[in-house]
């Protein structure tokens, strides 16, 4: 998949991305539901998911190109709505951009992102979870910062939440962001607002 994204990005944009990043899908046994309301859930991280490539440029704009759309969209930064008909594909990116702020991030001030995944949309593996980590990753690299995985976790919920408009709870960014060893028990994800955070212990790292 690494050499399909250095392919797409040098047929898009010209030139090499300055930083590469992945996150995997989930597979989800329960929790459906459960993870906004205080309950028990229990899910893995799996063999495939989205890598995503990008590098900053000297404009105010972000160039999107992915491998599951012939068409490159441009959207001038900031950006305060979201995109629609078929450009609606670049809304999870653009809601992590718009969401760093809220969390203390420097945003890159213009970018060129590319994408590719062997994780098929919509079949219920998480895709919209692993393009926000994914993203996330990469767009916080750009700026310089250096979040937790924790902070990287958060910030996709709140992108979907907030700017995507889904009104999820914290599993699917969590299992992607936080991939376990050997749990060697359950975990209880707090209500909202109570303690939103997930679960950091015995974790193995995300991969770029």
């Amino acid at each position: 998949m690494r050499d399909a994204l250095n392919q797409l990005f040098r047929s898009a944009f010209g030139a090499e991305p300055s930083v590469i990043a992945r996150a995997p899908g989930r597979i989800e046994f329960i929790g459906n539901h459960t993870d906004y309301n205080g309950g028990t859930v229990l899910g893995a991280s799996i063999d495939r998911g989205i890598w995503v490539a990008a590098r900053a440029t000297a404009g105010r704009s972000a160039t999107f190109a992915s491998g599951h759309s012939p068409q490159r969209v441009v959207v001038d930064l900031p950006c305060t709505a979201k995109e629609t008909g078929d450009r609606a594909w670049v809304n999870y990116q653009l809601g992590v951009w718009s969401k760093m702020a809220d969390f203390g991030l420097k945003q890159p001030q213009g970018f060129e992102f590319a994408d590719v995944s062997d994780l098929p949309p919509g079949a219920g593996l998480s895709s919209s979870a692993a393009i926000e980590l994914a993203t996330g990753l990469a767009l916080t690299t750009l700026a310089g910062e250096s979040p937790s995985r924790e902070t990287l976790v958060k910030l996709g919920k709140k992108a979907e939440n907030e700017f995507v408009g889904v009104p999820c709870g914290i599993l699917d960014q969590g299992v992607s962001g936080f991939r376990p060893a050997r749990p060697s028990r359950l975990h209880r994800l707090p209500r909202p607002g109570v303690r939103d955070r997930a679960d950091a212990g015995r974790r193995a790292l995300l991969g770029f």
